[in-house]
């Protein structure tokens, strides 16, 4: 009796893994930890806007709310003549293109430092770049000069707006620092 208790258990153990193991193939995001990431390579700003009572601070942006996606989005110089939605991706191919020109210090390709750097930076309610910090560095070489190349960034034309006002938007975005060979 006891062989066949000790087979049902073990059956019984096997069939449970293989119901925990169709769920995180089959249905990822049935586990709240397993949530896929969104791919990086995109500015994406699909973060919920900050809930109304959850009102907090990031730097000199004290008791503001912070949108990670507003109404309308910031708009770059170079886009302003745009309607809203070609506005908003012009504005996000700007960002891409001026990123894409930073600049690969030789240490860091000298000493093999690679990676993605994704920079955190607010747009106020003026169309200032501020509050710029590093959301996950790498190696403090290109981390640095991450920051330095955002703290480049132009004005923007127009800032973020929701409900008619406007508001402050947080990007985060990555930066790679990638050596071809």
């Amino acid at each position: 009796m006891s062989k066949d208790n000790n087979k049902i258990g073990t059956l019984l153990t096997l069939l449970i893994i293989a119901i925990i193991i169709y769920f995180f193939i089959a249905k990822p995001d049935f586990f709240p930890f397993s949530k896929k990431t969104e791919d990086s390579s995109k500015i994406e700003n699909a973060q919920q806007q900050i809930p109304e009572d959850e009102i907090g601070t990031y730097g000199d942006q004290s008791l503001h709310k912070i949108y990670t996606v507003a109404e309308e989005m910031p708009i770059f110089k170079s886009c302003e003549h745009l309607e809203a939605k070609e506005a908003e991706n012009c504005t996000n191919k700007a960002i891409q293109q001026f990123i894409a020109q930073v600049d690969y210090p030789q240490t860091a390709i000298d000493n093999d430092v690679q990676g993605k750097v994704y920079v955190r930076f607010l747009i106020d309610q003026t169309g200032n770049v501020t509050e710029i910090s590093i959301a996950k560095g790498v190696d403090a070489l290109i981390d640095n000069v991450a920051l330095e190349h955002i703290k480049k960034m132009p004005t923007f034309a127009k800032p973020g707006f929701q409900d008619g006002k406007p508001v402050i938007v947080q990007y985060i975005v990555p930066i790679n620092f990638r050596i071809d060979l």
